[in-house]
């Protein structure tokens, strides 16, 4: 989970509330026993009056009171929530199996895992949200945790930079996308971009980024594809891993982040996939989920099912290739990484 987190409003809330969310990011918090670790907290050395109270996602968080003298008003905090969880609520996955990806540095895909936090060892699991759900006969509604599990790719967005930067293949990303675009295929050449290791399932640090299948035809434009080939199957490869670790199936993909403006990117994600990719039209998912986390703890709506669907303007990118080409495309792919794994090991 990385390293932001969002209010309702803008300031600061409370010091000493934060929601469960944030609350886990300190790496302190239990959430399955519900409390600190007292062990880990002792060996730092750390006060426990110091750390935050965990609290739901719509909480009472105090006030922010804003003017410039003449005029005053006081702002009510409301909600709180970790970014890559707003991002999935903003995108409206709210329910086992609805799935989110954000294309940065590396990929982060977020999929829903509903309220029973599965034990996993090699994928992170997370607070999505607490939100209120009424019981009958209950005079207050009840707090029910919604958990989502999260996988990265080690990098893309910095394989990208590399590219431009440090190979000077490219001078722009709308030049590697142009040259990816101008080639049907990626003409046998593989690309594993392990700069920094490889993540789940591999879980291979040692790893190194390498280049395979090249031949006398082969040019920029095939390396090109190829890179963005590898972003599509490693995506299937933490997909199928939650998959087969929790039986979640993700029937679609919404995606989010820089490389998610390429148009050839998506339709490749896509296409190695074998699922759909929905890329909004509406750029700031994460601040939408806070804002209609925000709307539910006023009031504005009553529940998660009468918020707003996003806004028109969303593009989706429906698979073409058929089942086989991607299965035998894919095998190659796993071929490709056990070699670098195996030549890792041997360097």
């Amino acid at each position: 989970m990385s390293a932001g987190w969002l209010i309702a409003a803008l300031g600061h809330p409370s010091q000493h509330l934060h929601d469960y969310s944030l609350t886990q990011k300190t790496g302190l918090w239990d959430f399955r026993r519900g409390a600190y670790w007292a062990e880990w907290i002792d060996r730092l050395q750390l006060s426990l009056s110091g750390l935050p109270e965990p609290a739901p996602t719509l909480h009472d968080y105090g006030t922010l009171r804003i003017g410039d003298g003449s005029r005053e008003a006081d702002v009510p905090i409301v909600a709180m929530i970790g970014d890559q969880q707003a991002a999935l609520f903003g995108h409206g996955c709210r329910h086992a199996g609805h799935a989110e990806c954000t294309h940065g540095t590396a990929s982060f895909v977020n999929v829903v895992a509903d309220d029973t936090p599965p034990e996993l060892d090699n994928i992170n699991v997370y607070h999505a949200w607490s939100l209120p759900h009424p019981a009958p006969g209950a005079q207050r509604p009840a707090i029910q945790h919604t958990y989502c599990l999260e996988a990265d790719t080690t990098v893309t967005g910095a394989a990208v930079r590399w590219m431009l930067q440090r190979g000077h293949w490219f001078e722009s990303e709308a030049q590697l996308d142009a040259s990816a675009e101008s080639v049907a295929d990626a003409g046998g050449v593989i690309v594993v971009p392990a700069f920094t290791g490889l993540n789940v399932p591999y879980n291979d640090h040692d790893a190194r980024a390498t280049i395979l299948g090249l031949a006398l035809g082969s040019d920029r434009a095939h390396v090109a594809r190829a890179f963005l080939d590898s972003i599509g199957y490693q995506l299937r490869a933490i997909l199928e891993t939650i998959h087969d670790r929790t039986g979640l199936q993700v029937e679609q993909l919404s995606v989010g982040g820089g490389l998610s403006n390429s148009d050839i990117a998506c339709q490749i994600q896509a296409d190695r996939l074998g699922i759909p990719l929905v890329r909004p039209g509406e750029k700031e998912t994460t601040a939408r989920g806070a804002a209609l986390l925000a709307g539910l703890g006023l009031g504005v709506w009553k529940a998660i099912d009468d918020l707003p669907p996003l806004p028109e303007g969303s593009t989706r990118f429906e698979p073409r290739l058929s089942a086989d080409q991607r299965d035998h495309d894919y095998g190659r792919w796993q071929h490709a990484v056990r070699h670098v794994r195996e030549l890792g090991e041997n360097i």
